[in-house]
């Protein structure tokens, strides 16, 4: 089932043109609905809708965990009016409902102009249990297309290579939704395009990995396996391979990973697929320095940038420039570490890349507690931080949490190390980070240590044990 943008009635293009007039054109604060079939459709119209705006455009993802939009709608400032697109108002209901009534006010005391984006089911929801807000709006456009036999652009924008330029959490968490949707829209086809949909798999695995979902973008990798070694695709069985093998580091260790990523290196290498094999370098010479492999991490390393230097990719030769920041912090060459962070630091930032360059940040934190610049490094780890825990990088906010703990236990400030540890250990625990549950039981035992308490001491350690123990 497919879509295009255009229509041959020209309804859309007349619901869109309206629409877009009514932002434009109206000062004060409106609020409107636009209704679709599919994510795809959805995608397409909000890609030609954004063409032909003059205000800027804010974008949120409503979900179970997030269902009230005036929190959202808030942190927009007000200096600049602004068109604020609502999406998955469905996932936020039925407590949706009653934030729209009790706060109906809040999105009129602001300039901006305010869409959700619903289906069917969900409008009518709205509308019977928002009844009062829903007497406000300026009414609803319907934005659902006729069915044509070709894909739409936005599809093979949603196929196109994943980028790492985010703007936030919400961003990560619309990709998510509307690679399932697209799954479960293609998949319902007569005659379904497997090939096409373990395309799909292996993209929407790649956004549950940023996200933090760890054990579904395993279980999408995996699916997106299957149906690309049914077909042959090999392609895409690299991407699922190495998608895989992110998720099982995570979750269960370097050994597992490491099997994966040299059996999608293998195949990259055999037939031809350059790039893929750097980024299967890449990976390998991560998990090597995990284990303490430096030459071989190393190795790796060189390997992957000679590749990306010929093909002229500055963004991967960038994410190389980190890792042998790494390696040389580990061995003790802090010079040389900074200058490899930095390098990587310029080409993210240049390049919008906002997680690696909290990364980056983070890195250098490290490198300055190590060297006891302690404000220096507080500064680094607070800057990595306010990037993590805006575009929802839950674990490496616990990361910088973490290094923010050893900070103040260096500092002798062991109440606000365990806090830190602490903060850690909760995220990590609900990710299901069994090692990182492991270091962060350690560090609160070499606080009891420190505090002269031996049966909390022996209490951490014996559990950080039991979970390395099981971990490979």
């Amino acid at each position: 089932m497919t879509v295009s943008i255009h229509s041959e009635r020209g309804t859309v293009d007349d619901e869109l043109q309206k629409l877009g007039i009514l932002i434009d054109e109206t000062e004060r604060s409106i609020i409107a609905f636009a209704l679709f079939q599919s994510v795809t459709e959805r995608e397409a119209a909000v890609r030609d809708l954004k063409e032909r705006l003059s205000v800027p455009v804010k974008e949120f993802t409503l979900s179970s965990e997030q269902q009230n939009p005036i929190q959202l709608l808030l942190s927009v400032p007000n200096d600049e009016r602004a068109v604020v697109f609502f999406y998955n108002a469905e996932d936020a209901l039925p407590r949706l409902a009653g934030y729209l009534n009790l706060q109906r006010e809040t999105f009129l005391d602001t300039p901006h102009a305010v869409v959700f984006w619903v289906g069917e089911w969900g409008l009518r929801e709205i509308t019977t249990l928002a009844p009062d807000f829903w007497s406000w709006s300026s009414g609803t456009f319907d934005i659902r297309f006729e069915r044509t036999e070709e894909r739409t652009p936005v599809v093979d924008f949603a196929l196109g290579e994943p980028q790492l330029g985010f703007e936030d959490k919400g961003d990560l968490l619309r990709l998510v939704s509307w690679y399932q949707g697209m799954i479960e829209e293609y998949s319902q086809e007569e005659n379904p395009d497997n090939a096409f949909i373990g395309r799909l798999y292996a993209r929407l695995a790649y956004y549950l990995f940023l996200v933090g979902r760890l054990a579904d973008a395993e279980d999408n990798a995996l699916a997106a396996l299957k149906r690309a070694q049914e077909d042959e695709n090999l392609g895409t069985a690299v991407d699922a391979l190495g998608i895989a093998g992110r998720a099982v580091h995570r979750l269960r260790g370097v050994t597992e990973a490491k099997t994966r990523f040299a059996e999608a290196l293998a195949i990259s290498e055999e037939h031809n697929m350059p790039a893929k094999a750097a980024t299967m370098s890449y990976l390998l010479g991560a998990v090597d320095l995990r284990q303490g492999r430096i030459d071989d991490a190393e190795r790796w390393q060189r390997k992957a940038l000679d590749i990306v230097d010929r093909l002229g990719f500055e963004g991967e030769a960038a994410l190389s420039f980190h890792e042998l920041g790494h390696i040389a912090a580990q061995r003790f060459q802090f010079d040389d570490a900074e200058r490899w962070h930095q390098k990587a630091l310029d080409v993210f930032d240049r390049l919008g890349w906002a997680g690696p360059t909290a990364s980056c940040y983070h890195s250098l934190g490290e490198i300055a507690r190590l060297r006891r610049r302690l404000d220096d490094a507080e500064g680094w780890y607070k800057k990595a931080l306010k990037i993590q825990e805006r575009l929802g990088l839950d674990d490496r906010a616990a990361s910088s949490y973490g290094g923010l703990g050893r900070l103040s236990k260096t500092r002798g400030d062991l109440d606000k190390a365990e806090m830190w540890y602490r903060k850690a250990l909760e995220i990590y625990q609900r990710l299901g980070l069994h090692q990182d549950i492991a270091d962060e039981y350690e560090a609160l035992g070499e606080l009891a240590e420190l505090r002269d308490q031996p049966e909390e001491t022996e209490r951490w350690y014996q559990k950080a044990r039991e979970i390395s123990e099981q971990t490979p």
